[in-house]
């Protein structure tokens, strides 16, 4: 092979890699499925070193979540005194260069309802006042979904998620609007519940938070497919379908890789 048909190859690998759709741009993800009942630590799988710990050790236990079709151990926090603390948590930017929009997300299997909110993700910010992003059950199951910034709105389902079964939640705030979406027995499709319009300038950086919060009396439940994104994902890029898939190459960005075969070959040949 000739160093220019190597060369017009690497072009074209890097056009696809220019062109993959820039939707999930993934903060933090995680999944619990390489644990045992002895760990403590969380590896944050999106490989941007923002792993969880726990003041605890956790039980498991390995079922099939029906919806997202995933079968592996799925966290169980022990009691109402499980927390969780976020690796190098002042390094992530949920503001992403001013562009207001993060989607946060999760499957929870919740066991008992407490007489405190369950949080799958609780952030929080000192920055300019205090800012907080929360997906949570509360007290009377049903889910919650919060951002503020020293003003701001929330929006609550209108049922309770479904005990001893799993639930996916998801909030989306895109520059504005902010929607809760759930996926149960009760909406056997991914569904809108509720929108709000916080319309805040999110913080930089974020000085605490936990991930799967059990603590302070509230309910206990299990864990699975935690995501924290910093962009709006659209219903096709939600988690609820296919455990985050990875986005695909645009059809432009395909043309241009088997242009680039075809460049190839023509190359090779002559």
């Amino acid at each position: 092979m000739s160093k220019r048909s190597l060369l017009v190859l690497g072009s074209a690998m890097l056009v696809m890699g220019a062109g993959m759709t820039a939707g999930a741009a993934t903060i933090a993800q995680y999944n619990f499925d390489a644990l045992t009942n002895s760990d403590k630590t969380v590896a944050d799988i999106s490989g941007n070193n923002h792993d969880i710990t726990f003041n605890k050790a956790m039980t498991l236990t390995t079922d099939t979540n029906p919806f997202s079709n995933q079968t592996g151990n799925d966290s169980i926090n022990i009691g109402t005194s499980t927390f969780s603390t976020i690796a190098n948590l002042n390094t992530i930017n949920l503001n992403n260069g001013g562009q207001s929009k993060l989607t946060i997300e999760g499957w929870i299997y919740p066991t008992s309802y407490g007489s405190n909110s369950t949080a799958l993700v609780y952030l929080a910010s000192t920055e300019s006042g205090t800012g907080v992003y929360q997906l949570s059950m509360l007290q009377d199951g049903k889910a919650y979904a919060r951002i503020y910034n020293g003003s701001g709105s929330a929006v609550t389902s209108s049922d309770a998620l479904v005990l001893n079964e799993w639930n996916y939640l998801a909030m989306v705030y895109n520059a504005g609007p902010l929607t809760l979406y759930i996926k149960n027995s009760n909406h056997p499709t991914l569904t809108s519940v509720g929108t709000a319009n916080p319309n805040v300038s999110l913080p930089t950086a974020l000085s605490n938070g936990w991930v799967a919060n059990n603590d302070w009396n509230a309910g206990t439940a299990r864990y699975d497919d935690i995501r924290i994104s910093t962009s709006a994902l659209s219903d096709a890029e939600l988690g609820y379908h296919a455990s985050f898939t990875p986005p695909v190459p645009e059809p432009a960005s395909l043309m241009l890789v088997g242009l680039g075969g075809l460049m190839l070959v023509r190359r090779r040949k002559a």
